[in-house]
């Protein structure tokens, strides 16, 4: 319930929280600005849209952000590239298309994205390689061609995209 998240703000050291399959509204995770420590933070299929990311506060600890299955688009990738320290990002199911990963350039840590189901195409690929840690990317139901899988492979032998 909502009552129940809320009471989560009184937990200063919380470090994970998992919520999935649950319907929130955004303004059910106001809360969430009080958790400074996140480190890991999963939201998949609970209905929220990109406002939401205003009340994470994390910014220097939030190693791991779930945000798949939901009302997710490139605008809000704004907001997801404040979290420098991300090392996986899941975006599955989400409105996010090329133009949205091309903002993750520069993210340094990010070592593992899943944008399967999204609208990504050949021609995107290219943004991976701005990203120097990069090894897995899941990318399953996307547009992307075995001959544009094997270039990548050839010139970023360390990442690993699975379809």
């Amino acid at each position: 319930t909502a009552q129940g998240l809320a009471s989560l703000k009184n937990c200063p050291s919380l470090r994970r929280l998992y919520i999935h399959d649950i319907r929130l509204a955004g303004d059910e995770l106001e809360w969430l600005s009080s958790q400074t420590n996140l480190e890991a933070l999963s939201l998949q299929r609970t209905g929220i849209n990109g406002n939401v990311l205003k009340n994470i506060k994390a910014a220097d600890t939030l190693k791991v952000l779930n945000l798949s299955g939901n009302d997710i688009n490139d605008k809000d990738m704004d907001s997801i590239v404040l979290f420098k320290g991300l090392e996986v990002l899941a975006l599955a199911d989400t409105k996010i298309t090329g133009a949205g990963i091309a903002k993750l350039e520069g993210m340094a840590r990010l070592n593992e994205l899943n944008v399967a189901n999204c609208a990504i195409q050949d021609a995107d690929l290219e943004y991976f390689l701005s990203m120097p840690n990069l090894r897995i990317v899941y990318a399953e139901g996307c547009g992307i061609g075995d001959m544009a899988v094997e270039q990548m492979r050839y010139r970023f032998p360390m990442l690993a995209i699975f379809r």
